[in-house]
């Protein structure tokens, strides 16, 4: 499948704008961005979905694929960040959470079943499910493409009827994503590749822009997360209009490397953008006042994010789901119990504490030794037996 520059340069202001939101940098942006960006996330996906190559494997080798290269990501990314929020809520806020709650509500992806700090990475969920659904729509329709096409709007209806319900890994939200993979798809197929719209691309992206505006505007702000739409019509018809509009500016772009950086890396960035925000929020919060200076910390994190996604594909590049060849270097085992221990390091040291309640010096010490005991054994078992969490393999 080749890899198209735009997209990846798409997906990164679609990442921009996400990090704008979550920074409240101006209401209007959160209010406007709130009303297409997850949309425009899915869609992106539906640009690289081919129901012809769906059709030609089995549905459990592709449903395996999603498994590792979305939901084995996920945990990494929200246990390796763990710590962060730690550093965050109990040092900088001086917060009393109750973290074996925050760690239940890591494992099923829902803030409103158990406190979580899972938080954008919630998308991760909700996309393997919308990829599940559509799998098994192409798989059950073959090629009948009209009968796909009612499939797909029909479980999309089906996501909204519930989007009330607070779901593990927000599998009712994937619903939704799942029509809007195969808008994605639809766009791409009769758009794009047949070129319709080659004499009237900029009025059509004018148009469908102050569309977006007017119907976002006559929305409330939308909380996709949380299964927030209020006027459904409203959202669907802004979040179609302003993630096509892009979709056809941005395929006329020149290659930007930054951008497209971004968007290849996108994953682990997804979950620890936010982090990085609530931790400059705490540090600088009396200076952090003007959208201004709020607009420079964005670009801050954004800059610390391609950093830590450069040293991710050099040393932990299944952080950010990407496959790696077979391996069984001393270094790269280093590097994964390095990782294994950092990820760990919480939860051990949340049942040495309950264990020494009242001897501060041998709850360290006994943390790092159980930590690095315990990391050791996780790295060497699963780097003989598990290889497929650290995405050992070759993409198909």
């Amino acid at each position: 499948m080749e890899r198209k520059d735009w997209i990846d340069q798409l997906r990164g202001f679609a990442f921009f704008i996400v990090v704008l939101c979550h920074a409240s940098v101006l209401g209007v942006i959160s209010h406007v961005g709130a009303a297409f960006h997850m949309p425009l996330f899915f869609m992106i996906s539906g640009l690289l979905f081919y129901p012809e190559k769906v059709l030609e494997r089995s549905l459990i080798s592709q449903v395996g694929h999603k498994f590792q290269s979305i939901i084995i990501p996920y945990f990494w990314v929200v246990f390796s960040l763990f710590p962060i929020w730690v550093l965050n809520y109990r040092v900088l806020r001086k917060g009393k959470a109750n973290y074996w709650h925050t760690l239940i509500g890591n494992l099923v992806s829902q803030d409103k079943i158990y406190p979580a700090t899972v938080n954008p990475v919630w998308f991760l969920g909700a996309l393997f499910f919308a990829y599940l659904y559509i799998l098994i729509i192409v798989k059950i329709t073959g090629r009948q493409r009209w009968l796909r096409l009612l499939m797909a709007f029909g479980i999309m209806a089906l996501g909204f009827y519930f989007s009330d319900k607070q779901l593990p890994y927000h599998v009712n939200t994937g619903m939704v994503g799942a029509g809007y993979i195969y808008t994605g798809y639809l766009v791409r197929r009769y758009i794009l590749e047949k070129n319709v719209l080659r004499n009237y691309k900029n009025l059509v992206i004018v148009i469908l822009t102050t569309i977006g505006f007017v119907s976002a505007f006559s929305n409330k702000t939308v909380f996709m997360v949380y299964g927030q739409y209020y006027s459904i019509p409203l959202f669907v018809t802004s979040s179609l209009t302003f993630s096509i509009a892009l979709i056809l500016l941005f395929s006329e772009f020149s290659k930007d490397k930054v951008l497209a950086f971004m968007g290849r890396n996108t994953l682990f960035a997804l979950g620890a953008h936010i982090a990085l925000i609530r931790i400059c929020q705490a540090i600088w919060a009396d200076k952090l006042s003007s959208s201004f200076i709020k607009m420079f910390m964005v670009f801050g994190v954004e800059a610390l994010l391609l950093g830590i996604a450069y040293v991710m594909n050099r040393w932990w590049p299944y952080m950010n789901g990407k496959y790696t060849a077979n391996t069984n270097s001393k270094k790269a085992f280093i590097f994964r119990m390095i990782m294994v221990c950092w990820c760990m390091i919480v939860p051990v040291w949340m049942s040495v504490v309950r264990w020494l309640t009242d001897e501060k010096g041998r709850s360290f010490i006994f943390t790092v030794l159980f930590t690095i005991l315990i990391g050791g054994l996780f790295t060497i078992i699963t780097s003989k037996y598990v290889k497929w969490i650290y995405l050992e393999k070759k993409q198909v």
